[in-house]
């Protein structure tokens, strides 16, 4: 496994603020108006912007990263970490 650390600081007002990928999260949102928490935030380093979303269910998170400077789409998953 290639293992990362997504920090989340702060949910209010459907903002989301933390750290993703030791980067900070810019542009952050929350929704849960379809049965399940949904975010999307970019992030950036010398490569380029990332944009970053996914969904929150049963404790597992699940989303994708496209990196427009990199060109890729990498699939990613999470759990809390102990």
């Amino acid at each position: 496994p290639y293992l990362k650390t997504f920090v989340v600081r702060s949910v209010a007002d459907g903002r989301l603020e933390g750290t993703f990928y030791d980067t900070p999260i810019r542009e952050g949102h929350l929704d849960t108006a379809w049965g399940a928490v949904r975010f999307a935030f970019v992030t950036e380093d010398g490569t380029g912007v990332y944009h970053t979303s996914g969904t929150l269910e049963n404790g597992r998170l699940e989303g994708t990263t496209h990196s427009l400077g990199r060109g890729f789409l990498q699939v990613w998953s999470a759990v809390r970490a102990e």
